[in-house]
């Protein structure tokens, strides 16, 4: 019972830095909003680790900062080529392996149709 709670505890730490803790409003309705949006966020950062980083030790089970300071902030050009799409960044960054590797990944999912 306890190592659940610890979990729930663990997620909802998560939710607070990505968003949920800063309610910008004391109107019900841009709140409702913001935890929509914060619900969405949250969603996209577990789906990314799961479907682009689940072979990566330490992106794998990254916290949100984690993230966003490794994968989401870095530099990078989305280039356009050939009708192709080039992802250029620093190759002296330490993740840069496993950052290409999530972006092929993600690039050769299948459509929602």
């Amino acid at each position: 019972m306890h190592r659940h709670h610890a979990v729930v505890e663990d997620h909802v730490r998560a939710a607070k830095t990505t968003g949920l803790g800063l309610l910008p409003s004391a109107s019900w309705r841009i709140n409702t909003a913001w935890i929509l949006l914060t619900g969405i966020a949250r969603d996209l950062d577990v789906w990314t680790r799961l479907l682009a980083f689940h072979d990566h030790p330490l992106l794998a089970k990254a916290e949100p900062a984690t993230m966003r300071e490794l994968v989401y902030r870095l530099p990078a050009r989305l280039a356009h080529h050939a009708r192709r799409r080039w992802l250029r960044f620093d190759r002296d960054h330490p993740h840069t392996d496993a950052i290409a590797t999530a972006w092929h990944r993600l690039a050769t999912l299948p459509a929602v149709t």
